[in-house]
Formats: C-alpha cells, sequence, structure tokens
C-alpha cells in the first residue's frame, strides 16, 4: 500500500500524465512523418510506452490495496516487456541514427522500469514505506523523461530527415 502522504501527488501524476498522453496521440495523428519512417513508429511506441505506464502506475497507487506493490511490480515488468518488444524491433532499421535515438530512449525507459519494478517489490514488502514510494516517484519521473525525451526525437525527425535530402 502506498503511504496516505504521496496520495496527492500520485492524484496529479495521474491527471498531468492522462493529458499529456492525449497530447502525444494527438500529436501523432497529425504529423509530418507519417508512414514515411519506420523508426517514427517504435519511437512514438515508446513515448507512448512511457506515458501509459506512469498513468497506468498513478491510478494503481491511488487504490488502498495492501496488494499494490505486487500489482505495480507486474505492471512495470509488462511494460518493461513491451519495450525490449520494441526495442527488438528496431534492430533491422536502415538508418543508424534512428536506431541509435531508439536504443538510447529504449535502454533509459527500461532503467527506469527496472527501478519502478525494484521499489514496487521494497513497497510490496513493507507496505506503507515511504522510501519505496520516493523511490517509485523518482522511477516515474525517468520515465516521463524518456517519453518526453521521444517526443522530441518525433518533432526533430522530419526536420533532420529533410536536410539531410536537399
Amino acid at each position: 500500500m502506498v503511504p496516505s502522504d504521496f496520495h496527492d501527488f500520485f492524484l496529479a501524476a495521474a491527471g498531468v500524465h492522462g493529458a499529456l498522453l492525449g497530447l502525444l496521440f494527438v500529436a501523432i495523428s497529425v504529423s509530418e512523418w507519417q508512414g514515411r519512417f519506420r523508426g517514427s513508429y517504435i519511437l512514438a511506441g515508446l513515448g507512448l510506452l512511457g506515458l501509459a505506464d506512469t498513468l497506468f502506475t498513478s491510478l494503481v497507487a491511488l487504490v488502498p490495496d495492501a496488494r499494490a506493490g505486487q500489482n505495480l511490480a507486474l505492471l512495470a515488468a509488462g511494460f518493461g516487456g513491451l519495450t525490449v518488444y520494441l526495442i527488438w524491433g528496431s534492430r533491422k532499421l536502415s538508418e543508424r541514427r534512428q536506431f541509435e535515438r531508439i536504443r538510447f530512449v529504449g535502454v533509459m525507459l527500461l532503467i527506469g522500469l527496472v527501478i519502478q519494478v525494484s521499489s514496487s517489490i521494497a513497497l510490496a514488502a513493507t507496505p506503507g514505506g515511504a522510501q519505496a514510494a520516493r523511490f517509485l516517484a523518482f522511477s516515474l519521473l525517468i520515465v516521463d523523461i524518456c517519453a518526453i525525451v521521444a517526443a522530441w526525437f518525433l518533432l526533430i525527425e522530419p526536420r533532420a530527415s529533410a536536410k539531410g535530402s536537399t
């Protein structure tokens, strides 16, 4: 169970991540690169995974359940598996720059998810542990930064490709 001191944090995080997830979805839907770059789809997937993970983690942390730590660990492990799948799918990209960006964002996202799994296991072992909840909040920050970096790469990708073709 997550300490009650963190209730407001996870409530605010759920609201912010829901809004950011919606904005990223709209940005992906109307972006210039749609249909042109295979690697951009993978970057978009990593960004969406990161924001979806932080949204669902915040929502699960709000549920007053003694097994919240176990549920959070399973959730982070599932998102970690999806992240590995996306990174693995990018290995055949022809453009090296895209692969390096995907690998960078994906590995950083995996680091955040590993911290999230370990803090969730610690939270399951000591329900109401403030230290584990702090590490969980820290892992959300890492995953957020990864999602923002993925969105940034999506923003600059069409411009970088246009410069290279002229």
